[in-house]
């Protein structure tokens, strides 16, 4: 074809502009998750910092704990940063293949990785851990109580309900996960659970996504299966326009901080 052919061609209608769409969407949305460190990820959110140190908060528990329990570790690449870890320790992993990789880099630990969901009744003996760490994982606090002994803590970082609200309304979605608690309900169950002592901290801040398709591949690995792209086509070409106008898309982030001790 010539360039005064390439000039004369029609340009293409919005059908065929809409499976383009979709099929490049839909493409950087399958982008493959192995854990919950996006800090090297390419695809990265910018995130306003918060206000507390998962990391330095739990670093003193662990080098107390004798026995400890990991749940929702994802690829394992949190927990490593907490090393040198309990001389029994347990983590767990909804994902079959987060769990391989958590296995692979928790092996020189010693760490035992098992395949389970945190919201389950857990498979383990009464008082069987003297320390539970989760981060952004769904869990039930009885079950928590249960595997916690006498003088056990609980430390847990949590996306809180109304998380990306803001998103979710664009691409008319209801509020995100049904795991996400609002702080205070948290805090009640623990007690129910009977925690004696039960003390959390709250942030909003931001997500800000550098594109649409990092966008959708953020959403699969915290919503899988969600956010459908033709169903929220209208939505996502809003956002796409957003975009191309320089506006940022920055939505609400939500997450607590909360330490409980029976």
């Amino acid at each position: 074809m010539s360039d005064t052919d390439k000039l004369d061609a029609p340009a293409p209608s919005e059908d065929v502009l809409r499976v383009e769409r979709i099929a490049r969407w839909e493409r950087e949305q399958a982008e493959p998750l192995t854990g919950w460190d996006f800090s090297q990820a390419q695809n990265r959110p910018i995130l306003e910092p918060l206000p507390w140190d998962y990391r330095a908060v739990a670093r003193p528990f662990v080098d107390a704990a004798q026995r400890m329990l990991d749940l929702g570790t994802g690829g394992g690449e949190i927990l490593l940063t907490l090393a040198p870890l309990p001389p029994f320790c347990v983590a767990t992993e909804l994902s079959e293949p987060r769990a391989q990789v958590a296995r692979r880099r928790l092996s020189a630990h010693s760490v035992r990785v098992a395949v389970l969901d945190s919201t389950r009744p857990l498979p383990f003996r009464p008082g069987a851990f003297d320390l539970v760490l989760i981060r952004n994982s769904a869990f039930i606090a009885r079950h928590i109580g249960e595997v916690l002994n006498r003088e056990g803590v609980f430390l847990t970082q949590q996306v809180a309900r109304g998380n990306l609200a803001d998103l979710l309304q664009v691409l008319g979605l209801k509020e995100g996960n049904p795991d996400w608690q609002y702080p205070e309900q948290a805090a009640a169950d623990l007690r129910a659970a009977g925690f004696t002592s039960v003390e959390f901290q709250t942030f909003d801040s931001f997500f800000e996504f550098v594109s649409l398709g990092a966008m959708l591949w953020f959403l699969e690995g915290i919503l899988p299966g969600r956010v459908e792209v033709s169903a929220c086509y209208e939505g996502l070409l809003e956002l796409q326009r957003r975009a191309d106008r320089g506006e940022k898309l920055r939505f609400t982030r939500k997450r607590y901080l909360l330490t409980a001790r029976k």
